[in-house]
């Protein structure tokens, strides 16, 4: 490419370590250079076969999917989130904490989703005051939010439940009810939350409702 002056894309790993290098003769040569391990077409297949599995509810291919990606590039924050939120579907919560922790370390602790998952397998684990520290985490992302959509706004539901905090929980369920009453995502968990606080009449009123 340097020699035709030609502008190129780089999808291939294993010279990172001669980075420098190589930024110094794409330099003086005055050509351009993209380069990216996700041009790969091994790892984006990778992507794509673990996204499509994760949106069936396939739990495991969709773990297996993502692994395959960070056994060849250990530090993808996509992969390692994906590789976390399958586990923690899986059940696997111990690769979900070290899966997401991973990912969390690696860049901004603003993504509420991984978080709120974070702190589920975290909890699941028995390991309460990491599990809080993770749900404010997540609880902070959503309050930083200037327009939250109702999606974030039930998982705030969900996480003032978890961190004990009953009152304010159900008076959000209670407000995203109001907005969406046939919401079933949004039945089952206030339902819970209200048996969590033995408010079993509440919790078979909310059931009864049309």
């Amino acid at each position: 490419a340097i020699e035709a002056r030609k502008d190129i894309v780089v999808g291939t790993t294993g010279w990172y370590d001669r980075l420098d290098e190589v930024r110094k003769v794409v330099e003086s040569s005055g050509i351009g250079m993209v380069y990216a391990a996700n041009f790969s077409i091994g790892v984006q297949l990778f992507y794509r076969l673990a996204r499509a599995a994760a949106e069936n509810g396939l739990a495991l291919p969709a773990l297996d999917g993502y692994r395959r990606i960070l056994s060849r590039e250990p530090n993808d924050r996509d992969a390692l989130r994906g590789a976390g939120v399958a586990a923690a579907a899986a059940q696997r919560y111990e690769d979900a904490r070290r899966y997401l922790t991973r990912y969390f370390a690696l860049g901004p602790a603003d993504d509420y989703e991984a978080a709120f998952v974070l702190g589920e397998a975290l909890s699941s684990l028995g390991q309460k005051g990491a599990a809080a520290a993770s749900y404010t985490r997540a609880l902070k992302a959503i309050d930083a939010a200037s327009k939250p959509s109702f999606q974030m706004r039930l998982v705030r539901a969900n996480i003032l439940q978890r961190l004990g905090r009953a009152q304010e929980a159900l008076a959000a369920f209670e407000a995203l009810r109001a907005e969406r009453p046939n919401d079933r995502d949004l039945r089952a968990d206030m339902v819970t939350a209200l048996m969590q606080n033995k408010s079993y009449d509440d919790a078979q009123r909310v059931l009864k409702s049309p």
